[in-house]
């Protein structure tokens, strides 16, 4: 059986570590280790952690430095030849591992293995966004790569079993950038750009938990910086590797990655300064790198609404009109 390090950051995850370690007790494939990093959670998640009793767990401490940071630790402390990153609420079923040992049985070339999100909703929903019916298999970095920018296997981060190895040869003992929020965004491209071939597994194995207080929900000052930073360094990579067939794909890629992120700080109703300031910085990033030639017609209505100052109205009479059809 292959081995696989399974590498845990948590933060004040004192809430909810408790269920992932349940599910974690249930784990009975033989060739695991388990390494958890605390990024300095100040309630009681370190502690919460170690007396756990819980086979194979190794248990990190570092000062508060953020996820990336602390998957780079993790990663850096892993023995196993495979590597799989979960978020400290979620989790994976035990036959998730025996899945992914027969995956790579058959198929030892790949570099990584992809399977589909089951959010976990408020109220015990579930749903799965995904469909990888159309090309589950074994697919080769360009192929998968169009698939990125199609927004049909986002999001990419916790879902993926890497190889070590490639991981080490390709982006050395540090993949993930440090001191840089919205990371996902900055690496899920490269991971996939610079395999040999990856494995669509078309089967919901990551269990992703949404809650309002999460990361996703909410909002730091820098974000958009790094959602533009992010942009930029996929268009370099994609004239470096002489990609230009993803032009179009690219631009309503990183259209709708910009457009989302403001979007959510507009729901969030952040600071009025703040979602001026951003939405200068869109409008800088969009002259300067975007053709809108290239952008769908609901992306380029998007633009319209966006540049006469009506984007965020429409935004909130359509919400409003969502919640009535709840009630």
């Amino acid at each position: 059986m292959i081995g696989i390090s399974v590498i845990i950051p948590v933060y004040n995850s004192e809430k909810y570590i408790r269920y992932t370690l349940d599910e974690i007790a249930e784990w009975t494939y033989p060739n695991l280790e388990i390494i958890f990093v605390d990024d300095g959670s100040k309630d009681n998640t370190f502690e919460v952690i170690k007396n756990s009793h819980i086979k194979n767990i190794k248990v990190q401490h570092q000062e508060n430095n953020g996820v990336s940071k602390a998957r780079n630790i993790g990663f850096q402390l892993a023995k196993k030849e495979y590597v799989f990153f979960m978020d400290s609420d979620d989790y994976v079923k035990d036959t998730f591992f025996y899945e992914m040992d027969e995956i790579i049985q058959k198929n030892s070339e790949v570099d990584l293995v992809i399977s589909k999100f089951m959010f976990l909703l408020e109220g015990n929903n579930k749903k799965v966004l995904q469909d990888f019916g159309s090309f589950c298999g074994v697919k080769d970095s360009v192929t998968s790569l169009r698939l990125l920018l199609s927004n049909k296997i986002g999001p990419l981060g916790r879902n993926v079993l890497f190889s070590k190895k490639y991981i080490l040869d390709t982006f050395g003992n540090k993949p993930f950038p440090e001191g840089r929020t919205k990371e996902d965004g900055a690496t899920a491209y490269q991971f996939i750009g610079y395999s040999n071939k990856i494995y669509f597994y078309n089967k919901a194995c990551y269990y992703y938990r949404q809650r309002i207080e999460s990361m996703v929900h909410s909002y730091k000052l820098e974000d958009m910086d790094n959602i533009i930073k992010n942009s930029v360094e996929l268009l370099h990579f994609l004239k470096e590797a002489n990609l230009n067939q993803f032009v179009a794909l690219s631009t309503n890629y990183i259209f709708h990655n910009l457009f989302q992120e403001y979007r959510k700080q507009v729901i969030l109703n952040i600071d009025n300064e703040e979602l001026k300031m951003n939405k200068r910085k869109i409008n800088l990033f969009l002259n300067d790198f975007i053709n809108v030639k290239f952008l769908s017609h609901k992306n380029f209505l998007k633009l319209l609404l966006f540049k006469l100052n009506l984007f965020e109205n429409a935004l909130k009479i359509n919400l409003r009109i969502n919640r009535g059809r709840k009630l």
